[in-house]
């Protein structure tokens, strides 16, 4: 699935490329957002209610565009123990002059056991992100959260965390 917001476009909701309510994958679903365009919720390239995969997803945002939302490449919303299993090699590229005031997390896994890894954000130099407050890599709720890279060319709040992987791994 791809969907493209440019020029002066309002969205007042939600952006969902892909979204598994009960199911097993949302991979390689792009969500591009660019020019002029305002988003005022949550922007996911997949959303994962219950399901297994939220893999090499993309979302890129360019221009003048403004997310007052979080913005997740692949994963699930839902701060319970369903969600999505693996959330790996998902991408955010933020460039040009956009503006992000929510979280930005490249996968995000909430199932026991599940995983985060090799996600990708990439955040330019011309990048308003002083409204955010949080940017993580990966994370996964009772797994591996490992080989997330985070690559910022801008200044950042000093009240934003930074982090490559949250995960949890008990032996």
């Amino acid at each position: 699935n791809n969907i493209t917001i440019s020029g002066n476009a309002k969205v007042g909701g939600y952006v969902v490329a892909a979204d598994v309510v009960a199911g097993q994958t949302a991979n390689g679903n792009s969500l591009t957002i660019s020019g002029n365009a305002n988003v005022t919720g949550n922007v996911l390239a997949a959303h994962v209610k219950n399901g297994d995969e939220a893999n090499e997803n993309n979302v890129t945002i360019s221009g003048n565009a403004n997310i007052d939302g979080n913005i997740t490449g692949g994963g699930s919303i839902s701060s319970s123990d369903t969600g999505v299993t693996t959330a790996n090699n998902n991408k955010i590229a933020i460039k040009d002059n956009a503006t992000v005031k929510g979280y930005i997390t490249g996968g995000d896994s909430r199932k026991s056991e599940g995983q985060s890894n090799s996600n990708q954000i990439a955040i330019g130099k011309g990048v308003n992100i002083s409204g955010v407050s949080k940017i993580v890599g990966g994370t996964s709720k009772a797994g591996s959260a490992l080989k997330n890279d985070i690559n910022i060319t801008n200044n950042i709040a000093s009240t934003t965390t930074i982090t490559g992987g949250e995960g949890n791994l008990s032996t």
